[in-house]
């Protein structure tokens, strides 16, 4: 029962993903776990403590070791430079990493206008106490807010890996903690890094030799006259680079070592050690390939200018994963990786941990909220009681740490009571016992498996309906169990499954929860075992939206798993439907209310709708896909004027778009008719000859936005709905066009924006239409 609970109630995860972003990782293999943002995740921390309070050893005594936040948010005034001052000459013990940080709320700063700022980082993990110093750390705020609080004889800020030339917000930072490590290169002096200082072509290929772990090379014999002293630090490097192909000579038998790295000599290099090819424009092909590779990202270069040494380590250092075996950052993983993600943080979540470690897979901000996305409900059910989900990001901008907080908290898969509140997963007593009065009241002993199945589908049907403030937020949490189906008679699927489940483990039917993708989104449902053999049953889905009084579906009763694998996949259960018994039975819907254990015959589809209908299509499909296109047929046939608006609101949408789509490619209803969709409920029909002529029109004003540069075509007046519409199918068909339509549109003059639906109004007073249009030159 844990691992079915934590298996389901992960793959429901619903979490508000923060999109602050965080500040630089400071030092290598410490991540910086504060969050930049709407507030400061103090709970990833072994401790927490203000600013006012850390040198108070009556309130705060430092750990042992892990990681310390220190905060302030007091307004940058005189108030902040005393409480400040305060922390001079504080010792911070071996052992730890600490972050300073300040909320930014308090500033009303145009530059920093809310959350928290990081300021700076101590780093003494290795073994070294380490002593604020107060101008320091003022000098570090001047820096950031532009304030003036630091004496004018203070010229730097703290110290990164005892450098005081580069910050921790820098965006080589991390460059310079790893080659520090690794051995590829020192600072400059005792204090400093000179991140604008010049790099030679022989300082650059030593660089790369280390980071290769340093191989002999082949030969001891130098192939340039300019490099003849096998003393020099460089002369291993130079032959190996040469052996290699990844460096050559400047021409004359000469490699030039003290000459100035150039950006494109050393792009070069890395292109070859990477695998990859310059031709004879050696510089250009090295340019794109860096561009195409992200290397360059972010850093203003131009081909022949100067390489420093913070852009020297920068880049190298993202190279790194094509000359040492770690990850490429910021590559597309292949699909075994997303697998291995996703596990990852599937079984993170099922074990409730706090932090999940997600730094091996290189991915960026973006990338890792899209894949959350993918694999959770951001804004449906949450029963996992997940408060919060933030990442920690390193200064590249891949993420580190996935950090979580749990309201409700689990011990050996049953709920803490200190954490209050009920999982959806656990059934109460109320609902048991409701459950045990239905079956009383519906079920009898001469009932087959099959009636026991159908009638309490019936029963859970039309006594639920489905939660429609789920989408308005204001949903209560009882709609996500048991006890909302059966006691509120309202709820969403998780509710609708665990009623079912209830229902018929009361009847004596084994019956379990599954969950998986449905549509898109995660969805729950149940398998059912009758007769010996498992099969699926989805009351939600069966169950119209919005809740028609006295209707009952069939659309997915006792179905196997090829049959229900048509539109729900990757389903958790731990038996396989492999009966196709029912697939085909295809009940007609109840109408009247009534419930039935009866199977009935139902009503055979033969009618293809000319060819919309396949006869390798099974019956169950048949019967869902017949009435939505009789329905939209006729209303095409019946039309009597431009346009007609049809209530499809007793279909599920998915299987409505698909309709639409078959019936606008139709070569005789697509070629009479334009069926468009307005919303979930609302779809329009119209002549063609009208609708491609409105079209027209609005294309041409598209066009006149695009001559004239707009940065949006905005509709001049409001338009009713089936105006609106048509601008829906002028968007989709811009888009899925490629923005090539007629002589006006073309992808390499612009692009739509992704947001492009920009409607404001109601269906009284007309609605606005923008499309927004970004140039490409």
């Amino acid at each position: 029962m844990r691992n079915c609970f934590c298996k389901l109630a992960a793959l429901f995860l619903s979490a508000a993903l923060l999109l602050g972003t965080l500040p630089a990782r400071a030092t290598s293999n410490v991540d910086n776990f504060g969050q930049q943002g709407d507030e400061l995740v103090q709970e990833v921390y072994d401790a927490a403590i203000n600013f006012a309070n850390v040198r108070n050893d009556k309130v705060f005594t430092w750990p042992s070791e892990g990681t310390v936040l220190v905060y302030t948010g007091t307004t940058v005034t005189a108030t902040l430079k005393k409480s400040v001052e305060r922390l001079d000459g504080m010792v911070i013990p071996a052992g730890l990493v600490v972050d300073f940080y300040h909320d930014c709320s308090v500033l009303n700063n145009p530059t920093f206008p809310h959350g928290y700022q990081f300021i700076a980082q101590y780093d003494t993990t290795d073994g070294q106490p380490d002593t604020v110093h107060a101008q320091e750390l003022l000098y570090e705020f001047d820096q950031i807010f532009g304030t003036h609080m630091a004496d004018s004889t203070t010229t730097h800020g703290v110290a990164f890996r005892d450098f005081y030339d580069v910050r921790a917000t820098d965006y080589f930072a991390d460059a310079v903690s790893w080659a520090l490590e690794e051995n590829i290169t020192n600072g400059s002096g005792a204090n400093t890094f000179s991140p604008d200082g010049t790099v030679t072509r022989a300082q650059a290929v030593t660089f790369l030799w280390r980071a290769a772990g340093s191989p002999a090379p082949s030969t001891t014999v130098s192939p340039f006259t300019d490099v003849a002293d096998s003393s020099q630090y460089y002369y291993k490097a130079v032959l190996w680079a040469v052996e290699q192909g990844i460096a050559n000579g400047v021409g004359n038998s000469r490699f030039s070592p003290d000459s100035a790295l150039a950006y494109d000599q050393f792009l070069a290099m890395l292109c070859r050690a990477a695998g990859g090819n310059t031709g004879s424009d050696w510089s250009a092909d090295a340019m794109t390939w860096a561009s195409q590779n992200d290397l360059t990202d972010g850093v203003t270069i131009t081909a022949k200018g100067a390489c420093p040494r913070r852009d020297v380590v920068y880049f190298l250092w993202k190279q790194s994963g094509t000359i040492q075996e770690t990850p490429d950052q910021d590559r597309n993983m292949t699909l075994s990786e997303e697998e291995m993600l996703t596990a990852l943080l599937v079984n993170g979540l099922a074990e409730q941990q706090s932090v999940i470690d997600v730094s091996d897979y290189y991915l960026n901000a973006e990338t890792l909220l899209a894949l959350a996305r993918e694999i959770a409900d951001i804004d449906g059910e949450n029963p996992f009681y997940v408060n919060t989900i933030n990442c920690t990001q390193a200064q590249d901008g891949h993420v580190l740490t996935l950090n979580i907080a749990y309201s409700l908290i689990f011990t050996d898969g049953v709920i803490d009571s200190s954490s209050g509140g009920s999982s959806w997963m656990v059934i109460s007593q109320e609902a048991k016992d409701k459950a045990r009065e239905i079956a009383a009241q519906y079920i009898t002993p001469d009932m087959s498996d099959y009636t026991i199945a159908k009638t309490l589908h019936d029963y859970l049907v039309l006594h639920c309906a489905y939660d429609m403030r789920l989408y308005s937020g204001d949903m209560p949490y009882v709609s996500y169990t048991a006890s909302g189906a059966l006691l509120e008679e309202t709820a969403v699927c998780a509710g609708y499954a665990k009623a079912y489940e209830a229902l018929l483990t009361e009847a004596g039917i084994p019956c379990e929860t599954v969950s998986g993708y449905g549509k898109g989104g995660y969805h729950a449902w149940n398998i059912v075992q009758i007769d010996g053999d498992w099969y699926h049953v989805d009351t939600t889905w069966d169950d119209p939206t919005p809740n028609r009084e006295g209707y009952v579906r069939y659309n997915y009763f006792l179905l196997s798993d090829s049959a229900m694998g048509r539109d729900h996949s990757n389903w958790d259960a731990e038996h396989l439907c492999t009966s196709t018994k029912y697939d085909t039975l295809g009940l007609p819907p109840v109408t009247d209310g009534k419930i039935s254990g009866e199977t009935g015959a139902g009503a055979q589809i033969t009618d293809d709708f000319g060819g919309l209908l396949s006869p390798t299509d099974n019956q169950t499909y048949r019967s869902i896909m017949a009435p939505i296109y009789e329905q939209l047929i006729a209303a095409g046939q019946s039309l009597s004027g431009q346009s007609a608006k049809i209530d499809i609101s007793e279909y599920e949408y998915g299987y409505v778009l698909e309709a639409l789509r078959k019936l606008n490619d139709h070569p005789d209803y697509g070629s009479r008719f334009l069926y468009g969709r307005y919303d979930s409920e609302t779809v329009f029909v119209y002549d063609r000859t009208y609708a491609e002529a409105t079209m027209q029109v609005y294309l041409q004003e598209v066009e006149q936005a695009v001559a004239q540069r707009e940065d949006a075509y905005r509709t001049p007046e409001r338009c009713t709905m089936e105006q609106l519409t048509l601008w829906y199918q002028v968007s989709d068909l811009l888009r899925q066009e490629g923005y090539r339509l007629g002589d006006f549109v073309s992808g390499e003059d612009f692009t739509i924006g992704t947001a492009y639906s920009g409607s404001t109004g109601n269906d009284a007073d007309g609605w606005s239409y923008t499309i927004p249009l970004q140039y490409n030159d």
